[in-house]
């Protein structure tokens, strides 16, 4: 299953289950829901076409492009579930000494991930990342439990992670009064996103390479956000996104 549907055995039926008990999809009377959500999953995963899908499941054109559209729709819907903005109240991680009070009034980290996509060749251009790979930017924000909090899709993979983010501020992304979240060099510092020092050091890895401790308050701060639970987040939180996404940004 994972290799078909870039998904374990176990979290296909969750999103099976999910889809069954907030009845947004159920079964038809030919096709059961897990057979439809098998057909979009296969198509987003293998990047498979109408016809490979008929053979594969044996049904007629017209029946894999109905199920695919309603799985879309289906999973579309779970967003208003899952998304949801970030709690105000101080996470139980900040109590700890070596975060408390320098983070208290952190909410969450913010990162891009570059999903890949097929689109046709004279349309290419915008979304070649500097990677020269084909992608979308999407943005993701995530708080201290890993849930998403905001995800914005829809840029070309050539877009810099801060012009996704000011896009989603100047489409109802909001930081609430008195709240940040963490980001990194790609991004902005200001009031609202706290960004490490550019140029400087901040890897762990790096520290480790010139075996040597922070020299000035700059590598200090810096190694002080990358030890931070929320940049580690960041991290997980992006490479969770099932290619399914670039469907939706497509619709």
């Amino acid at each position: 299953m994972q290799r078909h549907f870039r998904m374990e055995a176990y979290i296909f039926h969750a999103l099976v289950e999910k889809l069954r008990e907030n009845e947004i999809l159920e079964d038809s009377t030919i096709v059961s829901l897990e057979e439809k959500v098998a057909i979009f999953l296969y198509a987003v995963a293998k990047n498979a076409s109408n016809e490979t899908l008929q053979d594969r499941f044996q049904h007629s054109g017209q029946t894999i492009s109905r199920h695919f559209g309603d799985v879309l729709e289906a999973i579309t819907k779970l967003a208003s579930i899952y998304i949801r903005p970030p709690s105000l109240r101080p996470h139980p991680i900040l109590r700890r000494s070596h975060f408390h009070p320098y983070f208290n009034d952190c909410i969450g980290a913010i990162d891009g991930t570059h999903i890949p996509m097929t689109i046709s060749p004279h349309e290419q251009d915008p979304y070649r990342n500097r990677k020269q790979t084909i992608t979308q930017n999407v943005m993701v924000a995530c708080d201290f439990d890993l849930r998403s909090v905001h995800v914005h899709p829809g840029w070309e993979g050539s877009a810099s992670d801060a012009r996704v983010l000011q896009d989603a501020l100047n489409h109802g992304f909001q930081v609430p009064h008195g709240k940040y979240y963490l980001v990194d060099v790609g991004y902005a510092n200001t009031p609202q996103f706290l960004a490490p020092y550019r140029g400087t050091r901040y890897h762990l890895q790096e520290q480790a390479q010139v075996r040597q401790r922070p020299r000035n308050r700059r590598e200090l701060f810096n190694l002080s956000w990358y030890c931070s639970p929320l940049t580690k987040l960041m991290a997980l939180n992006t490479k969770v996104y099932h290619p399914s996404l670039i469907i939706h940004l497509k619709k």
